[in-house]
């Protein structure tokens, strides 16, 4: 029954390289709206140990999919068709259903046109079996026959584009129990997914319309837990603006699965520290603290706002923050970066309302950027039940797990407002960091710097090597003077040393094998670093210089004014006043 759960307490999660403590609170103890004050939660401790592999144990999961399209819609056909080819999943696994056209629709539509012919055609089809013995059962709508589901062949569910994405709320519904739940939460409108997800539950436990359904197997320690036989489908959407692009998420999947998810991981947090918002930011910093200690190279942003528009990031493959209803700063560039695979996260109350647009909330925006996978909000879903950014992290990088594994562990509630998009069965850390290194090394990819990278991150984080003993790791490297992934990690590492001088000379190296066209913004960002290590250095007159060759090489950089005015400080600094002066008026 929805809000008739047990609380769920902490979790210590057991990872190979350290251990990701944090305390999250109890549910139940009340909820924080995104777009209103709640109150702060409060919750006792229960520890899980989930180190380990993921332990989903099927051969080929494409025999436990089920695509769905909507059979009035070419581009869902076509999309279904793609899917299917791409990830080898047999024809009789694909239902085309007679659905609307809308993105919302009403609470009918869903149960006469979307639910009820989806679930017949799964018994029709074997996939669903259920037990022969009926018994009866009182429910809100009156007394019925149940059966219950004995036996599933499907796991996942894979809607396509074209298929509807919400459902509006029932006005005037009332439900016995509804004055125990929270007034903010007396509501029935839901996102598809996650009724979808509660399929298995139709006929045997119907839950009830109102408020969140808390999900049992949230941060569920034994990811074979997550299916049918347990009540829950892992369901997810290939959607987007344009059918082409929900195409690309399974292409985009099957790519960083060969060749691995590389990149750079973001996390913008707000600043938050204290109060029920702070919930929020915790989240955002354990799942930086995951891609840490898991060896990405990362970024944390702890500003009240978002990353600054003129902020260099570049070649992004994790990225998670909030909150803005549309994307504003670096995520709204026309040239973001995103690397094949990456997922992305906003977290704000309305990020999925709609799917199709390219420029309003954020999961359209996202995808149509590049992104590969993501969550979001059809509808107010409230802070305390929004997807927990920190557990997927450690679902998809330490535990190895699908990207619908890892989206479905670590909802804290279903039949609510999130919806999933990408291929749920995206896994793009399925491969153990040697094994992936030597693939990359047996095929000559150029990759493997990124490998090497994770490599010198993770001996750094575990504490096996030390500053000086990466140092010599860098420099034995044959090849990495000419990469600037590498080059800018050991400028980083110089930095740590304190040898500023050093740390801008690689800085150098690095900008005379970059190259524009590859990766502007990387680009934006070492010559930047290199100012800043000269400056630290006190080499105040190369730092200087360094500051005027960038404006010219990146005049269109909308930072400028704040380069020029660093020139005005170096110039105070050194005692050029009349220079400085200039620089202050170049600065307004």
């Amino acid at each position: 029954m929805k809000y008739n759960h047990s609380g769920r307490g902490w979790i210590g999660w057991g990872l190979s390289c350290a251990v990701v403590d944090r305390r999250f609170n109890n549910l139940l103890s009340g909820v924080t709206a995104l777009g209103l004050m709640g109150s702060a939660l409060n919750g006792s401790a229960q520890d899980l140990n989930v180190d380990g592999d993921s332990n989903s144990s099927v051969s080929n999961p494409a025999d436990q999919v089920v695509v769905v399209y909507n059979d009035n819609d070419a581009d869902s056909i076509d999309v279904a068709e793609h899917y299917a080819a791409a990830r080898g999943v047999s024809k009789d696994r694909l239902i085309g259903l007679d659905m609307p056209g809308e993105e919302e629709i009403s609470r009918s539509a869903f149960d006469n046109r979307v639910r009820d012919p989806l679930l017949a055609e799964l018994e029709e089809r074997g996939f669903f079996r259920y037990d022969k013995e009926k018994k009866r059962g009182l429910f809100r709508f009156g007394a019925r026959d149940t059966r219950k589901l004995v036996e599933s062949k499907v796991r996942y569910l894979v809607l396509c584009y074209g298929t509807p994405l919400k459902i509006m709320p029932v006005p005037g519904l009332k439900e016995s129990g509804m004055d125990k739940i929270p007034q903010q939460l007396q509501r029935n409108e839901a996102s598809i997914s996650q009724e979808l997800a509660l399929l298995p539950l139709a006929e045997s436990d119907p839950h009830d319309l109102t408020g969140p359904y808390l999900n049992p197997l949230y941060r569920t320690p034994d990811l074979a837990n997550i299916g049918p036989e347990k009540g829950l489908l892992i369901v997810s959407r290939l959607d987007g603006p344009t059918p082409e692009i929900a195409k690309g998420l399974v292409d985009q999947a099957l790519y960083a699965e060969k060749w691995g998810l590389w990149g750079r991981a973001y996390f913008d947090t707000r600043g938050i520290q204290s109060g029920s918002y702070k919930k929020g930011d915790d989240m955002l910093k354990g799942a930086f603290n995951v891609a840490r200690l898991m060896g990405l190279p990362v970024t944390l942003d702890e500003d009240p706002d978002v990353y600054k528009y003129e902020y260099p990031m570049s070649e992004v493959a994790l990225y998670a923050g909030w909150y803005t209803m549309h994307p504003q700063g670096a995520l709204a560039r026309p040239d973001i970066e995103f690397m094949k695979g990456a997922i992305a996260y906003h977290l704000h109350s309305f990020s999925a309302a709609t799917l199709k647009s390219q420029t309003q909330n954020w999961v359209g925006p996202l995808l149509a950027k590049g992104a590969a996978a993501t969550l979001g909000c059809v509808y107010e879903p409230y802070l305390d039940f929004t997807p927990d950014i920190e557990a997927l992290m450690v679902y998809l990088l330490q535990r190895k797990a699908t990207f619908g594994e890892a989206a479905y562990a670590s909802l804290p509630a279903l039949s609510w407002q999130v919806t999933v998009v990408g291929d749920p069965l995206y896994c793009p850390f399925g491969k153990e960091p040697q094994a992936q290194h030597g693939f990359l090394f047996e095929n000559q990819s150029s990759l493997i710097e990124w490998s090497f990278l994770r490599g010198l991150n993770l001996n750094l984080e575990n504490q096996k090597w030390s500053l000086d003993q990466s140092v010599a790791f860098m420099n034995g490297l044959p090849f990495a003077g000419q990469s600037v992934v590498l080059l800018e990690a050991m400028a980083d590492l110089k930095y740590r040393q304190a040898k500023f001088s050093e740390a801008a000379e690689i800085c150098q190296q690095a900008l005379e094998i970059q190259t524009n066209e590859k990766s502007p913004w990387r680009s934006i960002r070492v010559m930047l670093k290199k100012a800043d290590y000269l400056k630290l250095a006190g080499d105040l007159q190369a730092a200087l210089s360094t500051y005027e060759k960038f404006r010219t090489q990146h005049p269109g950089y909308s930072g400028m004014k704040k380069v020029i005015q660093k020139q005005a400080d170096l110039a105070l600094q050194m005692g050029e006043l009349d220079l400085a002066q200039k620089f202050q008026e170049q600065a307004k």
